[in-house]
């Protein structure tokens, strides 16, 4: 992958670490921790995922579609790297 499509592919990324929905922080530690030990996942994983994301307190960051779209891409940029 050459520098400028990594660039292209992480900008969104970037800008989701960098928001705040809600004065909510984005859940980046908590999906670290749930990522260590893990290369993939299936759907009930990812749902028992956002269920515990709202029972913390990110309800902001599980209730929208875009949102979530931010979590998995997060998550689908990170996985190799845990």
């Amino acid at each position: 992958m050459t520098w400028l499509a990594r660039t292209k592919r992480e900008e969104p990324m970037q800008l989701a670490l960098q928001q705040r929905r809600g004065g909510k922080r984005f859940p980046k530690k908590e999906l670290n921790d749930w990522l260590r030990d893990r290369r993939g996942w299936n759907h009930d994983e990812w749902l028992s995922l956002l269920h515990n994301l709202e029972l913390q307190g990110f309800q902001e960051w599980v209730t929208t579609q875009e949102a979530r779209d931010e979590i998995g891409l997060y998550l689908e940029a990170h996985r190799s790297i845990h």
